[in-house]
């Protein structure tokens, strides 16, 4: 029986973000990349239940499965029902916020009102300037068509990490959690990630910041390749 690794990219990503990972895998994994912005194109309303819907509907082999989701990809792939995938690895992703969300869901809705003063190259510019990103080796350079671009800015609300579940309160025994060395924000939630999922399992990824799976996709693939190895 085959083993299925499923990846799934970020916030205004592309299903090439992967191609430097999965150069490096073990060919004997069949490798599906899964593509947001085109799974989008076929929900009517943009939110968590309705994406989970969709893709729980595409996943549905009888072989093993591996998750692997960087950043938003990995937020999305919390929703999934956990017994789909044998194991999940989240790479700089929030398992979700336990306080106030308002802040945040402000936070979102400002990039919003954003998109409508700037044009897209200008928000885009502001966007790669948040802190998170300061210390990442590469920012890829991306460019929408409008309607690409209008999609984003609606999943952007409909995906806000204010309405994620709070998966801190859900127990987890086979899922990894990793995060990129300079990525202060990431690093900062590593002692509630390890008092949430066993210690083992949390993992850094060396001479990266927030874009592991662009700054260091060789120790990424290692990972996953590791992981992998231990699913007879």
């Amino acid at each position: 029986m085959a083993l299925e690794i499923h990846l799934f990219h970020g916030f205004l990503g592309n299903s090439s973000d992967w191609n430097q990972v999965t150069s490096i895998f073990d060919k004997k994994y069949e490798v599906i990349v899964h593509n947001l912005l085109e799974d989008c194109t076929k929900l009517d309303s943009i939110d968590f239940d309705s994406w989970k819907s969709l893709k729980e509907d595409q996943i549905n082999s009888n072989n093993s499965k591996v998750l692997v989701g960087y950043s938003l990809g990995g937020r999305l792939g919390l929703h999934l029902n956990n017994e789909i995938f044998d194991k999940t690895i989240l790479l700089g992703s929030h398992p979700g916020l336990s306080d106030d969300t308002s802040m945040r869901l402000q936070n979102d809705k400002d990039w919003v009102e954003r998109s409508k003063e700037l044009d897209q190259e200008q928000w885009l510019e502001l966007w790669n300037s948040q802190e998170v990103f300061a210390n990442d080796n590469i920012r890829p350079k991306r460019s929408f068509s409008s309607e690409e671009f209008s999609l984003w800015i609606k999943l952007l609300e409909g995906f806000s990490l204010a309405r994620q579940n709070n998966f801190f309160n859900h127990s987890f025994e086979n899922l990894y959690w990793g995060y990129g060395e300079r990525d202060k924000k990431f690093s900062s939630l590593k002692s509630k990630i390890e008092d949430w999922i066993p210690k083992k399992n949390v993992f850094e990824v060396p001479e990266s910041g927030h874009g592991v799976i662009f700054d260091n996709p060789q120790f990424v693939a290692s990972v996953i390749n590791e992981v992998c190895s231990d699913i007879s």
